[in-house]
């Protein structure tokens, strides 16, 4: 008679931990107020302060991160998507992060401002910022850019915010929209010269003094540092250097930021819609 030999496998089902922050369903140039919609998730005890999200790490360990910038808003045509950044890193139990979760630029039929980047801060650095994507207008909004600088004409650099250009016709409207914001340096609207930034409402605040949208009725810039749009210009992305404005063409995206093991980070590599950040527990 033949045997049968029947080995006996077990297996092990690693059950891997996931806290997911959203722009808990904030739109417009403020963030969110409450933490309402992380009811019944490992981030239902989370601490929300002026739109800033504060997480005490829960343990200490190993974990993959993912995060995007928000898209900029529509207009005669598409708004930039947000940049896309992930990567690797070791957390301790009772590190405290601050998280802000860029949200979408507003549409107007013809213009769009900028959206909102996304940025993780540690207690004593930025670990990961993800630049929000440039309104559309005449032309498509450009994407958050996976260089440090914003992308486009009138971008900002080293963590400023991005400048309003007009048209080298002198007898062109100077554009009345807002620049992106960066982390340090706020975005702002033109001054006389052709392709500057001056302190107004309309331009993003920077991550340092709140990260709140461009300041306009009709079309706000979304929240993470993203300009304000008007009915003719386009708003500036968001990010860790502001994007900038080109006249009614189009608004620059925001720059990003890694420091993190294994870096990535994709130009235009979100989805659109607001922004995310994602901490997967790899141990």
């Amino acid at each position: 008679m033949r045997k049968f030999h029947i080995s006996t496998h077990f297996f092990y089902l690693k059950i891997l931990a996931l806290y997911n922050f959203t722009a808990l369903g904030a739109t417009g140039r403020d963030g969110p107020d409450s933490n309402a919609g992380y009811s019944g998730t490992g981030l239902q005890g989370i601490q929300v302060k002026d739109g800033k999200q504060e997480w005490i790490v829960p343990f200490t360990g190993r974990f993959r991160v993912e995060a995007c910038g928000a898209s900029g808003g529509k207009g005669g045509k598409e708004g930039g998507k947000g940049a896309k950044v992930s990567g690797n890193v070791w957390l301790k139990k009772g590190e405290k992060l601050i998280v802000l979760v860029g949200q979408r630029g507003s549409s107007l039929s013809s213009t769009g401002s900028g959206g909102g980047g996304t940025f993780v801060i540690s207690q004593t650095k930025p670990l990961l910022v993800a630049g929000g994507g440039g309104g559309g207008a005449s032309e498509n909004g450009l994407h958050g850019n996976d260089k440090q600088n914003g992308s486009g004409i009138g971008a900002g650099s080293h963590g400023s915010g991005g400048h309003v250009c007009r048209k080298s016709n002198s007898y062109d409207k100077p554009p009345g929209s807002g620049s992106g914001a960066g982390i340090n340096g706020s975005g702002g609207c033109i001054d006389v010269a052709s392709c500057t930034r001056k302190a107004c409402g309309k331009g993003g605040q920077s991550f340092a003094k709140g990260g709140n949208g461009g300041k306009e009725q009709n079309c706000p810039g979304g929240f993470g540092g993203g300009g304000a749009c008007t009915d003719f210009n386009p708003g500036g992305g968001g990010g860790y250097s502001g994007g900038g404005v080109d006249s009614n063409r189009a608004g620059g995206g925001g720059g990003s930021f890694v420091d993190l093991v294994t870096p990535s980070v994709i130009t235009g590599g979100c989805h659109e819609g607001d922004g995310y950040v994602s901490f997967i527990s790899e141990d």
